[in-house]
């Protein structure tokens, strides 16, 4: 399992985001926290850019935190 911390510069510039059920996303533009049937997920009300599940492609430990406070800006 590996951190998001060290993946933020081998990423596509954006944002990553883990959603209330701990699934990690990459995000081109950068997400507003939505609320979909009562589940915490970020995204964009105008679903404007690219969304990447990294699940897909990562086996990512969750946030060491509240799921709200995951947003970080990737690939500098």
């Amino acid at each position: 399992m590996i951190k998001i911390e060290d993946l933020l510069p081998l990423l596509r510039p954006g944002w990553v985001a883990m959603d209330e059920d701990k699934l990690w996303f990459w995000h081109q533009v950068k997400p507003d926290i939505q609320k979909i049937n009562g589940m915490g997920m970020w995204g964009s009300k105008t679903y404007s850019g690219k969304i990447i599940r990294l699940k897909d492609l990562f086996d990512i430990a969750p946030y060491d935190g509240d799921w709200s406070d995951s947003l970080m800006e990737c690939g500098k």
